[in-house]
């Protein structure tokens, strides 16, 4: 999957704080696989990683990911 059209399928999903179990669902890899594509993800600046194993998109709101970390 490219990058640009997993960055849209996770904009899509409005939801604004996913996990490595939400990226392997959507991709359909395996969970390390995972990992290292959102480690990548994560150096370009296009996601923020929030806690172990939670991610964001880079334009979300920080209330909107603070709401939804509970």
């Amino acid at each position: 999957m490219k990058t640009i059209d997993f960055l849209k399928t996770l904009e899509s999903l409005e939801k604004p704080v996913f996990t490595t179990a939400d990226i392997v669902r959507i991709t359909g890899k395996n969970a390390g696989y995972v990992r290292v594509y959102m480690h990548r993800l994560k150096k370009q600046k296009r996601i923020w990683k929030i806690e172990k194993g939670k991610y964001t998109l880079a334009e979300t709101d920080p209330m909107c990911i603070a709401s939804n970390l509970i």
